[in-house]
């Protein structure tokens, strides 16, 4: 245990290869977080995880009028979580599919759904994986998870969308700006929380690092986490 922790810290400082260790996924699929990320994308008011609620209702309305959606047109949410934007755009008739790997977000999109009587298409997948035999006259990716995937993985999703689009069918989504990568600081920071949080429960120790490639405009956010009680682990965002 000693030495499997004193490695984990000795690499927590140390700047990783980019692209590798990815931990997108296990944001979503480990109990205690999938469960902190679903609070913080459910705050009405927050912008940690998703924009806050009225602006995404702001987007969903510019998005009906922009593209003239209707009762016949298809959308495709790629990274849906809890259904923010299918919920809505459900709710004015328009066909919507979403998807995603967090089972915890999509158990909550599926209840809101069935308890409004709303008809959405939920599917526990990647998006990187699946396959769809259908076209959307609208395709989004929102929260800047284009920004968060490899350049291999980027190139396999547009081919994706573009086999997915209606003739006329758009794709949306955003991303993080060259000024905010400029703007980021390298840096390695130690906090301590006694009552548990967002990385796990219980009293646990943090490591946070940030790694800057200037040449490949690529930022990771690395966090060490040490639990007292508990295997250490850690998590690689790029």
């Amino acid at each position: 245990m000693t030495s499997t922790l004193f490695s984990l810290l000795a690499d927590a400082l140390v700047r990783p290869e980019i692209d590798s260790n990815q931990s997108t996924r296990r944001l979503w699929t480990d109990p205690h977080i999938a469960g902190q990320m679903l609070g913080l994308h459910l705050d009405p008011d927050g912008d940690a995880a998703s924009y806050r609620h009225e602006v995404i209702d702001r987007a969903v309305g510019w998005m009906y009028r922009r593209f003239s959606l209707d009762q016949e047109s298809r959308y495709l949410d790629l990274g849906c979580g809890p259904g923010l934007y299918t919920f809505r755009l459900a709710k004015l008739g328009v066909h919507a599919v979403g998807i995603d790997f967090s089972e915890n977000s999509l158990r909550h999109a599926r209840a809101r759904a069935s308890e409004s009587g709303i008809e959405i298409e939920y599917r526990h997948e990647s998006y990187l994986e699946t396959e769809i035999a259908a076209e959307f006259d609208l395709i989004t990716m929102i929260s800047c998870d284009v920004s968060a995937l490899a350049p291999e993985d980027r190139s396999r999703l547009f081919e994706k969308v573009r086999g997915w689009l209606a003739p006329d069918g758009v794709f949306v989504f955003d991303f993080h700006s060259i000024p905010r990568l400029l703007e980021a600081q390298e840096g390695h920071y130690l906090s301590h929380s006694l009552e548990g949080g967002f990385y796990a429960e219980g009293e646990y120790v943090l490591i946070e690092s940030r790694f800057v490639y200037e040449a490949e405009q690529v930022t990771c956010d690395r966090y060490t986490v040490v639990p007292k009680n508990g295997p250490p682990r850690q998590l690689s965002l790029w």
